[in-house]
């Protein structure tokens, strides 16, 4: 009769222990996929450039040693042959202190009325 008890109580408590598991492992996983992943960041991509605007970068367009350049983030990313000296006064002054811009299609508006 007492083997029999013990048993029992090794079962049910091997059960509640099962189920306490579960029940933490599967609120760990709600949690975690509450947090954005790899997967979940949205690229930029050459096809989508005109409608997607860029939070995950800063792109400015600056005067760098009488060029017109693009920074990304602070950092050279694009150099053109434009010279600023051939721009009008007003577009030499915003370029000194440089111009941000949301998105690579305003980028690029930007440096086809610049000239490019």
């Amino acid at each position: 009769m007492q083997k029999d008890m013990r048993y029992r109580l090794l079962c049910i408590g091997t059960l509640l222990v099962t189920a306490i598991l579960l029940l933490l492992f599967g609120f760990m996983a709600k949690q975690n996929s509450s947090q954005p992943t790899g997967a979940q960041i949205v690229v930029r991509t050459q096809a989508n450039h005109e409608t997607y605007y860029d939070t995950l970068h800063t792109l400015t367009v600056i005067e760098q040693n009488g060029k017109v350049c693009v920074l990304k983030d602070g950092n050279p990313w694009i150099q053109t042959e434009i010279s600023v000296q051939a721009l009008p006064e007003k577009d030499r002054t915003m370029l000194e202190k440089g111009i941000t811009v949301q998105s690579e299609k305003e980028m690029h508006q930007l440096l086809e009325d610049l000239g490019v």
